[in-house]
């Protein structure tokens, strides 16, 4: 899959998961035999994705040491946000742009998922979508999404409406809409952004979600939701998180 690159945002702290995360990133948590990102690249691999930006800031040095420039078929490159202890992934992949200049897969480096629901999104005619999973267990700090006929109208972790699925970190995305995404994303670091939007952290825009300037584009652009379907995934932002990836990675990675 030569014509597409996967960006992976591995540059946060994992704070939530402290003191497991002190000495080492997210990123590089054993789970198995094998660390999220090892996995995550096995399914790149699995899915013929070749090119892989990552993108690191917490611990850099032990993320590119362990996974090196070559991991199975995926040749990898880094990109770097040293500003990740007062940032969140929207101004990661921002700070990354340079990096990027065609249509890409994002993801999240905390997410492990079954090959299938990556296959799904690769293979959908829609030029923009996202993984998504129906509401059976609906955290509340899960990234809720409102959808029409299958498009993105509302996404965010602040959703007071009965949401209809779950944004789980994998998101396809074209060249042209990122080229507009890089450019709403700037406005709102250089700017500042609007207080009364209440999409802000407490570093502003900065510390804004990955997801934000989907959102300020979603009426203008389609973003399609894609099922998941029944296959499964886990996200990890507490050590509850992590136990439950521990039960279930040999079934995510069909072992």
């Amino acid at each position: 899959m030569a014509s597409i690159k996967a960006v992976i945002c591995a540059a946060g702290q994992g704070k939530r998961l402290f003191p497991l995360t002190k000495n080492t990133p997210k990123a590089l948590l054993p789970i198995g035999e094998k660390t999220f990102l090892e996995y995550i690249l096995d399914t790149l691999s699995a899915c013929g994705v070749e090119d892989v930006l990552i993108i690191v800031g917490y611990k850099a040095d032990d993320i590119k040491e362990k996974i090196g420039t070559h991991y199975g078929s995926c040749s990898i490159e880094y990109a770097r946000n040293d500003d990740f202890a007062t940032t969140n992934n929207m101004y990661s992949l921002w700070s990354a742009k340079n990096y990027i200049s065609r249509g890409m897969i994002f993801l999240n480096a905390d997410t492990l998922f079954h090959s299938d629901i990556l296959k799904k999104i690769i293979e959908s005619p829609h030029k923009n979508g996202f993984a998504m999973s129906s509401p059976i267990r609906m955290l509340d700090d899960a990234m809720k999404v409102h959808v029409k006929e299958g498009r993105l109208v509302k996404i965010g972790k602040e959703i007071k409406e009965e949401p209809h699925g779950e944004a789980f970190g994998i998101y396809k995305i074209s060249s042209e809409t990122a080229k507009k995404y890089f450019e709403i994303a700037g406005a709102l670091i250089k700017e500042g952004g609007l207080e009364e939007d209440g999409d802000r952290g407490d570093g502003g825009y900065k510390n804004a979600s990955f997801v934000v300037p989907l959102q300020k584009m979603a009426d203008e652009v389609p973003i399609m939701a894609i099922s998941s379907e029944k296959y499964p995934w886990v996200e990890v932002d507490t050590p509850e998180d992590y136990d439950i990836a521990k039960k279930m990675v040999k079934q995510i990675m069909g072992e």
